[in-house]
C-alpha cells in the first residue's frame, strides 16, 4: 500500500453495509484533523481544536404555534377587522363624520365628550341612538355593551326639555325635582286615599326625586307611561296614574311624541295640590310652531291651499274645505269636509315636495257628530304621528317628530263619516 491508495472500510461480521465508507490513506483530512497514517486503516482522529456541538433547542416543523386571533388589542374590532377602532356618528344638519380615539370599553360619555367637540351639541343635551334606535342611555356604560363594533354609525338628536299645563290648585308649598340629563321617570311612589296624598318619582338612573305631599293614605308602587299621565283634579288633585278619588275634572299631562317624564314641578302640603310635569325628548314640541329651536325650528304652515283628496264625498263636503285656512266648526259655514259612511275612511293633502313635518293639527266639527272623528290617526307618509286619538276634542294637535314625507293622512279607525273642519301641517323643506 502507498500513499494515495484507497481502503474499503467492512464492519465486523461481514455484513454489507447500505453505505460503504472509502478512505483514502494519506490524504483525508477529516473534520479539520490530521491525516489517516497509512498502516492504521478504519482510524479516524478526533478533532481536538472543534469538537461537534448538538443544538438542544429543536424545533419541530408545523408544530410552531400561530396566534389565531392576532393581539388582543383595541385595533382589532370584534370581527376581526384589522385597523383603529372608529365609530361614525350622524348629527342633525351634518353629513356622517368619524369619531376616533375610542376602544371597545370606552364608556358612553367618551364618546359624547367627542360628538361635543365636533357638533357643539352638549354632552348633557345628547341624545344617542344605534341603528335600531335603541339609546345608550348611560353615560358610564361601555359602548360594547350597546353593540357598537368598528365601523358602526351611531345617530346623535338634540335632547328639548319642556312642561305640560299644570292642573291643581296653589295650596301648599313648592317641591321641584328632576332627573340627570337623558334619564326619565320610569318608576312611581304614590299614596291616596279619596285624594292624593303623596307622589314620588323614580328616574331611569335609579335616583329617586323629591317626595310632594304627607304619609296618609296607602301605598303603591309601580312603572307607569313614560310620556303621559292621566289625573283629575280641582282645587286638588284627586287622582293621579288611576290612584285616588273621582271628584274633579279629567286631564291627561302627556309630554307628546318624541318626549319623556323627565321631572315635575309641584305643591303639597299634607296632599299634593298642584302637578306639572318636565319633558325631555328630541321631538318636536308646540314651541315649533315657527322660530322655535326643536328639530323643526323656523316651522311654517305648510297645508294652506295644498291639494288635497279624501277616500269619498258626502253632503257637499269637498275634501279642499280642510286646508282653506277657516277652522269654523260648524258644519254650515262651508268650511268642513264630509265623506260618506264607510270603513276606514281617509282625507290626505299632498305638500308637493318631501318636508319635515312637526305637528299637525286637527280641527273637529263642533255643531253635532264630534264623536265621529273618535279613534282618528295621522299618518307622515308610512310614519304614525304619534297615537290613535281615542277621544277626539275640537282641537286636537299631534306631535309629528320631524318625521319626513311629501303627503300627510288623516284617517278612521273604523266605520263612519268623516268630517274634519281644518288640517294644519307645520313643517319645513328638506335639504336634498
Amino acid at each position: 500500500m502507498k500513499n494515495g491508495d484507497t481502503l474499503d472500510v467492512k464492519p465486523k461480521g461481514g455484513k454489507k453495509p447500505k453505505t460503504q465508507s472509502r478512505i483514502q490513506v494519506g490524504t483525508a483530512n477529516i473534520g479539520g484533523g490530521q491525516p489517516v497514517r497509512p498502516g492504521r486503516p478504519g482510524k479516524q482522529p478526533q478533532n481536538r481544536n472543534k469538537p461537534q456541538v448538538q443544538n438542544k433547542n429543536k424545533i419541530k416543523v408545523g408544530t410552531a404555534k400561530k396566534n389565531k386571533g392576532g393581539d388582543d388589542d383595541d385595533d382589532d374590532d370584534d370581527n376581526g377587522k384589522k385597523g383603529p377602532f372608529v365609530v361614525y356618528a350622524k348629527a342633525p344638519g351634518k353629513k356622517k363624520f368619524p369619531i376616533k380615539g375610542l376602544k371597545p370599553n370606552s364608556p358612553v360619555k367618551t364618546l359624547k365628550r367627542k360628538i361635543e367637540k365636533k357638533t357643539d351639541i352638549p354632552r348633557k343635551k345628547q341624545l344617542l341612538t344605534d341603528k335600531k334606535k335603541k339609546p345608550l342611555e348611560r353615560d358610564s356604560k361601555p359602548i360594547k355593551k350597546y353593540g357598537v363594533k368598528n365601523g358602526d354609525t351611531v345617530y346623535v338628536k338634540k335632547l328639548r326639555t319642556k312642561f305640560t299645563k299644570a292642573y291643581g290648585g296653589n295650596g301648599g308649598n313648592p317641591v321641584n325635582s328632576y332627573c340627570a340629563a337623558g334619564k326619565y321617570i320610569n318608576y312611581w311612589k304614590i299614596r291616596s286615599g279619596a285624594k292624593v296624598d303623596q307622589l314620588r318619582g323614580r328616574c331611569s338612573d335609579g335616583k329617586w326625586l323629591k317626595s310632594a305631599g304627607g304619609n296618609g293614605g296607602g301605598q303603591w308602587k309601580g312603572r307607569a307611561n313614560t310620556q303621559k299621565i292621566s289625573v283629575r283634579s280641582g282645587t286638588l288633585i284627586d287622582k293621579f296614574n288611576g290612584r285616588g278619588g273621582n271628584g274633579g275634572g279629567r286631564h291627561t299631562l302627556d309630554c307628546g311624541t318624541g318626549f319623556k317624564i323627565s321631572g315635575y314641578k309641584m305643591r303639597a302640603g299634607s296632599l299634593v295640590d298642584k302637578v306639572q310635569l318636565q319633558c325631555t325628548g328630541s321631538g318636536g314640541g308646540d314651541d315649533d310652531n315657527g322660530g322655535g329651536k326643536g328639530c323643526c325650528g323656523g316651522a311654517k304652515l305648510l297645508s294652506k291651499g295644498a291639494r288635497t283628496a279624501q277616500s269619498s264625498t258626502g253632503h257637499g263636503g269637498k275634501s279642499s274645505r280642510a286646508v282653506d285656512g277657516k277652522t269654523n266648526g260648524k258644519y254650515g259655514s262651508g268650511s268642513c269636509t264630509h265623506t260618506n259612511k264607510e270603513q276606514s275612511p281617509w282625507w290626505s293633502v299632498d305638500l308637493r315636495r318631501t318636508v319635515a313635518v312637526c305637528k299637525v293639527i286637527v280641527w273637529n266639527r263642533t255643531d253635532c257628530c264630534g264623536s265621529r272623528l273618535n279613534n282618528f290617526s295621522v299618518r307622515v307618509g308610512d310614519s304614525k304621528c304619534g297615537s290613535t286619538v281615542a277621544k277626539a276634542q275640537e282641537k286636537n294637535t299631534l306631535q309629528c317628530g320631524c318625521k319626513k314625507g311629501r303627503k300627510v293622512k288623516v284617517q278612521l279607525e273604523g266605520k263612519d263619516y268623516l268630517t274634519l273642519c281644518e288640517v294644519q301641517v307645520y313643517g319645513k323643506a328638506v335639504k336634498t
